[in-house]
């Protein structure tokens, strides 16, 4: 039975994989409207989220948590060697095409890191003719809010081709205070993240194409307690404050068939207050 209604799209992998796989494409991402990507991978067969209070959390793939550095976190096909868990906060449902998740051991093809499978993000690409006068092509924005923690988010995109070369860009924005629960309010578990990515391309002739791809986000959340966040809060507070991602990646396309990339992340540690 296909929950949505229709025929997916065959699931598209950067390499051959002979793993068990899975993927969520946009239209299932559009339909289940979730708040990150968390949510995205939630809905997926043998992935366990593990929340530990604000918008952190972890995956466990094969019984192994993303914290163990077993489950790496592709993006566009490259290996993003930034803090896994961490990493997983970093993306709006917005800017994503779809999610592919390898289970079980795929260290043979994506090195030994992937000891339980991994995840591989793919991030939306413009859409245009980039041969023709420059015109945008798409925009738009959206806004969420939510009353267990009085939280809010927005994003706002646009893209647009032509001269040669096409883009899409985005900025992104959550807040929110610390969660009011059945038992009171859940202390240290307030967050707030701002950041943006911009994908520009050049196309100098039929068939060949360059891509840059950079990324900047910070995020500001306490742990409120829970996996990964033991014990939390009132016994310990921990807070990633803040925590820095940059990452810039540069592609290349022939014949729109072979892409080569070559990709750069850095990723701030968190820092832990006790009190």
């Amino acid at each position: 039975m296909n929950p949505l209604g229709g025929q997916l799209t065959e699931p598209k992998t950067t390499r051959q994989i002979t793993q068990s796989v899975s993927v969520v494409e946009r239209g299932q991402i559009e339909q289940t409207s979730p708040a990150g990507l968390l949510d995205i991978l939630s809905s997926v067969p043998g992935v366990s989220v593990a929340r530990s209070g604000g918008i952190g959390g972890q995956i466990y793939l094969r019984g192994f948590s993303s914290n163990s550095f077993r489950s790496p976190l592709f993006v566009d096909g490259d290996r993003f060697r930034g803090r896994n868990t961490l990493q997983l906060n970093y993306f709006s449902p917005e800017e994503i095409e779809r999610v592919e998740v390898i289970r079980g051991p795929a260290s043979v093809v994506f090195g030994s890191e992937a000891l339980t499978g991994l995840v591989n993000v793919i991030t939306r690409s413009p859409t245009g003719n980039p041969n023709g006068p420059f015109r945008f092509t798409g925009g738009g924005f959206s806004v969420g809010v939510g009353s267990a923690a009085k939280s809010a988010s927005t994003y706002e995109w646009a893209q647009g081709a032509g001269g040669g070369f096409d883009f899409i860009g985005g900025f992104a924005g959550r807040w929110g205070g610390n969660y009011q629960s059945s038992l009171g309010e859940v202390p240290n578990s307030d967050y707030n993240s701002l950041g943006g990515s911009l994908k520009i391309g050049y196309t100098p002739d039929i068939g060949q194409r360059f891509e840059l791809t950079l990324r900047k986000y910070s995020e500001t959340d306490g742990r409120a307690g829970g996996v990964g966040g033991a014990p939390g809060a009132p016994y310990v507070i921990q807070r990633n404050d803040p925590n820095n991602v940059m990452s810039a990646r540069l592609a290349t396309s022939a014949n729109s068939t072979a892409w080569s990339s070559m990709s750069r992340a850095r990723s701030m540690p968190t820092i832990s207050i006790p009190r």
